[in-house]
C-alpha cells in the first residue's frame, strides 16, 4: 500500500511517501504555502502522481484540516487526521 504521510507544523509542512514500510520520497514546504487547496495540490507534486491509497495527516494547525479534507475528496482518498486539539 502507498501512504502519503503529512506532518503539518506552524512553519513547515513535511511529506513522506511510503510504499509498505519503506520511505520512498520526502519534501517540505512552508505551511503558509499550503493554505489553499491549489497550493496543497502543487506542493504534493509528484507524490500525488504515485497515486497513494491513503493520506495520514498529523497537524498542529487544525484550522487547515478542512482544506486537507477537500483535497482528499478531490483525490478520492481516505484521510486519517491526528491533532492535538
Amino acid at each position: 500500500m502507498i501512504l502519503l504521510a503529512i506532518d503539518q507544523g506552524n512553519t513547515r509542512t513535511k511529506f513522506g511517501l511510503f510504499s509498505g514500510d519503506e520511505l520512498q520520497h520526502t519534501c517540505a514546504v512552508p505551511t503558509v504555502s499550503v493554505g489553499e487547496i491549489e497550493g496543497l495540490h502543487a506542493a504534493l507534486g509528484q507524490m500525488v502522481e504515485q497515486r497513494p491509497r491513503q493520506l495520514a495527516l498529523c497537524t498542529v494547525v487544525p484550522s487547515l484540516v478542512d482544506i486537507w479534507q477537500q483535497l482528499a475528496a478531490r483525490l478520492d482518498l481516505p484521510l486519517t487526521v491526528v491533532t492535538g486539539m
